[in-house]
């Protein structure tokens, strides 16, 4: 995302969407280089989700689409933004939405996480480690059936932020349903900002081969989800020679991301630069849009994108085409539950306290109905 509001957004429905009749109850529960050994380790443990080609298969061999959404946004990012108590909230509401995320069909949940949770904790909740915390997200998620998808964010490249992903690594490597994003966005997202970064190939996979070595050898074996260049929304050099990463394990799944910022519609046009930046290396490579929203937030001079939902309701139809008939592997949206236009529940805000709640029960936001309308039904 290139930036991100948290204040609250007006949205308009949308008349060819309804809201199907879910129902969540509320059940908040705050406390509750490779070397030889090494790869030889590495190849001897359980398959768990693996890559065929440019498909991703789960532990029995079957293929597995991801049908996903961001969860606990905010609980686990310090980057020196104030989260208006959202952090909390989408803590203190997790059941409730992995209940009504997984009866809609959502196989996956994506978390967003920073540096600094392997040594903080929460304050607000009896002091308790984030990293245990960040476990218990983690198992709600797998008891539901769900992957989760750790995703390293708003952090630039450094050795201990190396070493932070290599840890995370080695505390689930022996959970077949964690997977790892080493880097969100690289050098792009909000104060990660580089010019002379964000749109390097070089650069991307200098610094991507560290994140994958440290990963490989905690003993990871799952697949690691992979984010490119300029926001991610461009993937065309993964598959240069002189830009390819290195697994040993080729378990790695790319990610293509996307919002409207300023189109009204989806257009024939932007369809063939997604097909150009990403869509069409679905046939040799594994591809999931890892983000996409309603809402971009600000552009470069810190004007409000326009957003419409009639642009995500047309990119939607556009991604479901690209799973079913050209080898697309899924999508995630952002996210969950946050004041702004990506939230996929609506926003009953501060009832009392400083912390905001989610309508109970929970009910989708028009963008949250046009993804799971779109793409998550059958």
């Amino acid at each position: 995302m290139a930036s991100a509001l948290f204040s609250s957004v007006l949205l308009a429905s949308c008349s060819s969407v309804q809201t199907p009749e879910f129902h969540s109850e509320l059940a908040p529960s705050i406390n509750q280089s490779i070397n030889q050994s090494a790869s030889q380790n590495i190849q001897s443990q359980a398959a768990g989700y693996t890559i065929s080609g440019a498909n991703i298969l789960d532990p029995i061999g079957q293929p597995f689409i991801v049908k996903g959404a961001s969860v606990a946004y905010q609980t686990f990012i310090f980057n020196g933004q104030d989260h208006g108590g959202y952090d909390r909230a989408n803590y203190l509401y997790l059941d409730a939405m992995l209940d009504d995320l997984k009866a809609r069909g959502v196989n996956l949940v994506r978390i967003f996480v920073t540096e600094p949770i392997a040594t903080r904790t929460a304050a607000w909740n009896k002091n308790q480690s984030y990293l245990t915390m960040l476990d218990r997200v983690v198992d709600a998620a797998n008891a539901r059936g769900m992957v989760a998808l750790v995703t390293n964010s708003y952090r630039k490249y450094t050795t201990a932020g190396v070493s932070f992903v290599g840890s995370l690594a080695s505390r689930y490597k022996n959970n077949p349903k964690v997977w790892l994003t080493p880097m969100n966005e690289p050098n792009c997202a909000g104060n990660t900002y580089s010019e002379t970064k964000c749109e390097n190939w070089a650069n991307w996979k200098k610094e991507q081969n560290q994140y994958i070595l440290a990963i490989r050898n905690a003993g990871f074996t799952n697949p690691i989800l992979i984010n490119s260049i300029s926001y991610s929304w461009d993937l065309t050099g993964v598959t240069n020679p002189s830009y390819k990463l290195s697994d040993p394990l080729n378990r790695l799944i790319y990610g293509a991301h996307r919002y409207g910022n300023d189109h009204e519609t989806w257009t024939t046009d932007q369809a063939a630069d997604a097909d150009r930046n990403w869509a069409n290396l679905s046939s040799t490579l594994p591809v999931v849009v890892d983000e996409v929203g309603a809402d971009n937030g600000e552009g470069e001079f810190g004007t409000p994108f326009v957003n419409s939902l009639v642009w995500a309701d047309g990119f939607m139809q556009y991604v479901k085409n690209w799973v079913q008939n050209r080898g697309g592997d899924g999508a995630i949206a952002f996210t969950s539950y946050t004041s702004d236009g990506n939230t996929m529940y609506e926003d009953a805000g501060y009832i009392s306290g400083n912390v905001p709640q989610p309508v109970l029960p929970l009910r989708l936001s028009p963008w949250g109905s046009i993804f799971y309308n779109r793409f998550l039904l059958p």
